[in-house]
């Protein structure tokens, strides 16, 4: 919030009996008790969440024009941790709008109304970005060797059949006609179709290392560009 709006609330008291007050101290009272049972991979999630309920109970106690604003900062924040979220996520199967919304502590209706207002579908996005991790290494000469299947299955897709009609919808061309055409035209792998990169909150996905309990595509040992 912007100093002139925090100014306007010194040496003013805040009701912490009931309303968004009563929840701050009911939290901070819970999390002090129950500390000692709080993992610290907790840590992060407890303290979005208590950062939440101060800054709610600032705005209301505000009172002015600029919760409105704050509101829209607030869920570009939020679909920025997201995107990248899932970016980090890509190869894990059960990465779904479900999964992605429960690590965020949000709905699933909310997370579609976040990806909608940027004009988005939350599943199809991630297919798109998986798809296009795959297609980056199916271009790479690196892993010329490696099956199709297993790039497919190494960036989420559990059935080969729905990665090869998800991979022609989305460029026009089998995935192997792609190989071969990447490999007579060798510059051609580093392009990416424009803007399918770019992410809700403003970002671009970068190269990701395996995650998780996913199997990570072999690369030569020679090879001296970035692992996948």
């Amino acid at each position: 919030m912007p100093v002139e709006h925090l100014e306007e609330l010194l040496g003013r008291a805040i009701p912490a009996e009931d309303g968004i007050g009563g929840l701050v101290i009911d939290f901070v009272t819970n999390v002090c008790d129950h500390g000692p049972y709080l993992r610290p991979t907790d840590g992060p999630r407890v303290g979005m969440a208590l950062l939440d309920l101060i800054s709610a109970l600032l705005l209301n106690a505000s009172k002015t024009e600029f919760a409105g604003a704050f509101d829209m900062s607030h869920r570009k924040t939020l679909i920025r941790h997201i995107t990248a979220f899932i970016q980090r996520h890509l190869r894990e199967p059960g990465l779904t709008p479900g999964a992605v919304a429960s690590a965020h502590h949000i709905s699933v209706s909310q997370l579609h109304r976040l990806f909608h207002s940027h004009g988005l579908r939350v599943a199809a996005w991630i297919r798109r970005q998986r798809l296009e991790r795959a297609r980056s290494d199916l271009a790479d000469p690196a892993l010329r060797d490696v099956p199709i299947h297993a790039i497919a299955t190494a960036w989420g897709f559990t059935h080969p059949a729905d990665f090869s009609r998800a991979f022609r919808r989305a460029f026009g061309s089998s995935a192997s006609d792609f190989r071969r055409q990447a490999d007579r035209h060798p510059a051609s792998r580093d392009r990416r179709a424009d803007g399918q990169r770019v992410l809700p909150g403003g970002d671009r996905g970068q190269r990701q290392r395996p995650v998780g309990g996913s199997r990570p595509v072999q690369r030569d040992a020679h090879a001296d560009r970035p692992g996948a």
